[in-house]
């Protein structure tokens, strides 16, 4: 079977030297993050993705495909809830989610966000699950949108007291809604065309009372064939402002190309 990825390296990188990986799942494609025992990023790969079979495949005939180590699974692919800490009750989860679609059976996971002040549920095809328990030994899966709300939580003291901020991800438009730098909505949308970059921040502006002429769009990431910038942005909104994040993770050198790809996690993910 043949695949296609791009392959970036620092120029020291070495298979032995890796410690952890980080996989992301996202519509269209996969990323794999090689961590050494510092957590720079040494190397990265990114993977077409069309079903869930070629996963593993696509692993396989890269050079980190009988990689040993830990590693974290981010799946964009589920459905998600977040629940208060104080409601949360481990074990819950499949309670929490309501499966209802009738397919494959999942499995479901939690990650605290906030030190637990509220926690993200997401789930995992159960095959997918037991390939990953299979090949690893230590696996800790998250909702694939576990950086995005990491990150506007650790940024939400920079807020004014009316703000939507989106992110992108492939076909996926994440949209969380803040005012008075507390999260009063968080949610996802299907994205497919430049108009959906207006239409659904304006929904959430009528949703939460806000006015047109005080509240901050701010947007963040790519998708394929939506091209945005703040001159394009202000036609529609008064305060509209690209976003690139303040930086947290940390890459090796020869992988700042990466950050083309427009994933937040190039910048910024999620640990517990």
């Amino acid at each position: 079977m043949e695949t296609s990825f791009k392959e970036f390296k620092s120029d020291k990188f070495d298979v032995s030297d890796a410690e952890s990986l980080s996989l992301f799942i996202y519509p269209n494609s996969l990323l794999v993050f090689v961590h050494d025992k510092n957590r720079t990023i040494k190397a990265a790969f990114r993977f077409p993705r069309t079903n869930s079979s070629d996963l593993f495949s696509n692993l396989d005939q890269s050079p980190i495909g009988d990689i040993k180590v830990p590693i974290k699974v981010f799946n964009h692919l589920s459905n998600f809830v977040l629940v208060p800490g104080s409601l949360y009750v481990k074990g819950e989860e499949d309670t929490y989610l309501k499966f209802s679609d009738g397919g494959s059976e999942q499995i479901a996971f939690s990650s605290p966000i906030e030190g637990g002040k509220m926690y993200l549920i997401g789930s995992i095809d159960k095959e997918i699950r037991d390939t990953f328990s299979s090949r690893f030994d230590q696996i800790t899966f998250h909702h694939g949108c576990a950086s995005f709300l990491d990150y506007i939580m650790n940024q939400k003291g920079n807020l004014l007291g009316q703000e939507v901020i989106l992110n992108m991800v492939e076909n996926k438009l994440y949209g969380a809604c803040f005012t008075d730098q507390e999260l009063v909505s968080f949610g996802v949308f299907d994205l497919n065309e430049q108009e959906d970059l207006i239409k659904y921040p304006r929904a959430l502006i009528a949703q939460h009372g806000y006015n047109p002429m005080h509240v901050r769009i701010n947007i963040l990431g790519k998708s394929d064939g939506i091209n945005t910038s703040e001159d394009w942005g202000k036609q529609y909104f008064k305060y509209f402002s690209e976003l690139e994040p303040r930086p947290k993770q940390n890459l090796a050198n020869g992988l700042e190309s990466v950050k083309d790809f427009g994933f937040l996690e190039a910048f910024w993910q999620f640990d517990e």
